[in-house]
């Protein structure tokens, strides 16, 4: 019997890996050119019409948010019936998330860049890429049903544009965060994989 070209694991992490990064790599070179503008609009938008979303205490609150994202994330995984080999699958996680925020960290060092405004509750921290949308994204690489995934991209878009609606990121570093917090989980559960093959 031949084997389906198609289906191979390779093609399918292929498949899985090379289409998003190539619509991210557009978006964050696009919102590179139109970083400064994006976030004007922004913020005109959330002055002239008074709109908060009040969820500022809520992601300043770094302790908060991750807690809260992480219970979230292993949440969707328990939820996932898809999904095989549920309690091997959490420490991954767990491993991701630290790999995920120790590359954050040290691209923000090198990088350096300022954020959009010099807000007291920010003073000192860098604002590319952002943490935020990268430890959110990171889940997407482990959920398998279509309909969890789904709700979990919408609620990690949500996390990273709520960042430039508070005017403490730009567009780039949100498009950045998310490519980091898809792929490093998707490379790390690609190797986990093999060692468990």
């Amino acid at each position: 019997m031949l084997k389906d070209k198609n289906k191979s694991p390779k093609r399918i992490f292929k498949r899985g890996l090379i289409c998003p990064i190539v619509v991210l790599v557009i978006l964050f070179l696009t919102s590179l050119i139109f970083d400064k503008q994006i976030l004007s609009f922004a913020q005109n938008i959330k002055e002239k019409y008074e709109i908060n979303l009040g969820i500022s205490f809520f992601e300043n609150n770094y302790l908060m948010f991750y807690g809260v994202i992480l219970a979230l994330q292993i949440l969707f995984i328990i939820l996932d019936k898809k999904i095989k080999k549920k309690k091997k699958k959490i420490p991954i996680l767990f491993i991701s998330l630290l790999v995920v925020e120790a590359v954050v960290v040290a691209l923000k060092i090198i990088i350096s860049r300022q954020r959009p405004q010099d807000l007291l509750s920010f003073s000192g921290d860098k604002s590319f890429p952002s943490g935020h949308t990268a430890f959110a994204f990171t889940a997407l690489p482990f959920l398998k049903s279509k309909t969890l995934k789904s709700i979990w991209l919408v609620i990690s878009i949500i996390i990273g544009l709520s960042r430039v609606w508070q005017g403490v990121h730009y567009l780039s570093d949100v498009i950045a965060g998310a490519v980091l917090g898809y792929i490093i989980p998707l490379l790390i559960l690609k190797i986990a994989n093999k060692k468990n093959e």
